[in-house]
């Protein structure tokens, strides 16, 4: 397996909006990567970061010997991102599968910011003066985002009928449905060759 230092977390004071902050990345790196919290996340982690691609990845990866979890900062500090497709998996393990059309993708991570949701704190990895532009940068574009699409203004709906009132009928609509009344006229004539009984 290969093995990179980790990459030293340092806490900063700042809010970090990571829709901007992603943008940014997209369009200064070719390869970029954004483990997400989910939209509104209110605990949990989002890092961002940026890496250096390598196809050849961590390579032989033992899943019950990592590190145990830090109890203070972010649980991701550097090493690798990326994924190994289910084609490419089954072929190393001697299983028959269908050629791999993108194969595995891995960056070796230089740079990455972590975002902790439930406690509102921004932690860095990698060259403070870098990450330092990132921020700014993504400040930027929050505001000029937030100057061409301002926040909508909320406002509360209102119930205009009561269920009561929406299941009562129209008096203009028929009681009986006038397909329901033609069938309904039509005489009743036996099917040939059967009869009905009386």
């Amino acid at each position: 397996m290969t093995r990179h230092p980790s990459l030293e977390p340092r806490r900063i004071r700042a809010s970090v909006d990571v829709v901007p902050l992603f943008r940014v990345l997209a369009a200064r790196f070719e390869d970029v990567f954004w483990l997400d919290g989910g939209a509104g996340a209110a605990d949990g982690w989002s890092v961002l970061g940026v890496g250096e691609r390598d196809e050849r990845g961590p390579g032989d990866v033992m899943l019950d010997a990592g590190a145990p979890a830090p109890s203070d900062g972010p649980p991701f500090r550097g090493g690798w991102v990326g994924w190994l497709d289910y084609e490419s998996g089954a072929a190393a393990a001697g299983a028959p599968a269908a050629r791999s059309e993108g194969g595995p993708a891995w960056l070796h991570v230089s740079h990455a910011i972590a975002v902790d949701h439930a406690r509102g704190e921004v932690w860095t990895l990698g060259t403070e003066d870098v990450i330092a532009d990132w921020l700014h940068a993504a400040a930027v574009s929050a505001s000029d985002l937030s100057a061409v699409h301002p926040e909508p203004s909320s406002s509360i709906a209102h119930v205009r009928h009561t269920p009561r009132r929406i299941r009562r009928p129209h008096p203009a609509m028929p009681r009986r449905h006038p397909r329901r009344q033609r069938i309904s006229a039509l005489p009743h004539h036996p099917l040939p060759g059967r009869r009905i009984p009386r």
